[in-house]
């Protein structure tokens, strides 16, 4: 075996692809919602659970945010939950993932600062940087296909809306995977270093180790191993 240090997302930012070739490049952040007194919050996984029944609905979401000129995107990329069409009563096997649009409530300065964060966003991607966004969004859902994506989330407003570059994976600390898998779920959604042993074959690519995790779910302990991919 090769021993190798990778910079590497936890699994949140690396996993299912939304809408495909543009998210590719990107490091999707986490949305942070802020709660209104009449609509309360959720997340997109677990809309789509519900989807079908959620067209025309007021509602706050949170969920992984890609923002560029482009497009703007609210998904979620560690879910397991599917959306089955009614008009064709087939599964849904596209990403997790909603269009992200401006209503005509949102003010010309909200608009303003919402364009300048994609501007933002897209020079340092082209700077060479790994993008993080987040921000807050309240608005009305349209089920209804919109390129890849099975619906749109109309926004009205949105609060503490902030772009900035994640640090260069040379500035990283480097962590052992058997160190990391002591307690995975608290480096959810960070970007770090991991130091692992890699093995390639057919099937995929994985950082793992020969050592004894505490990563347990319903009483399974979950093998020290990390799909690895190239964005």
């Amino acid at each position: 075996m090769v021993l190798r240090y990778v910079s590497w997302q936890i699994p949140n930012l690396q996993a299912e692809a939304l809408m495909k070739r543009l998210l590719t490049p990107f490091v999707i952040g986490a949305v942070l919602i802020t709660v209104t007194a009449l609509h309360a919050q959720e997340s997109v996984c677990d809309l789509f659970s519900h989807l079908g029944n959620t067209d025309g609905r007021q509602v706050v979401l949170t969920g992984d945010l890609v923002i560029s000129k482009d497009i703007a995107v609210l998904g979620a990329a560690d879910c397991e939950n599917q959306y089955t069409s009614r008009v064709r009563g087939i599964l849904y096997g596209g990403p997790r993932a909603l269009s992200l649009r401006p209503s005509a409530s949102v003010t010309s300065a909200q608009l303003q600062q919402f364009q300048n964060a994609a501007t933002k966003a897209d020079r340092l991607r082209k700077e060479g940087k790994t993008v993080s966004a987040s921000a807050s969004f309240s608005g009305h859902m349209r089920v209804a296909p919109v390129g890849d994506l099975p619906g749109e989330l109309t926004f009205d407003s949105f609060r503490n809306l902030k772009v900035e570059a994640l640090p260069d994976p040379g500035s990283l600390a480097v962590t052992p995977i058997c160190e990391l898998f002591q307690n995975l779920p608290a480096w959810k959604g960070k970007r770090i270093a991991v130091r692992g042993e890699f093995i390639s074959t057919m099937e995929g690519a994985w950082i793992y180790a020969a050592c004894k995790g505490a990563f347990v779910t319903d009483g399974y302990r979950w093998p020290v191993s990390l799909v690895y991919a190239l964005p």
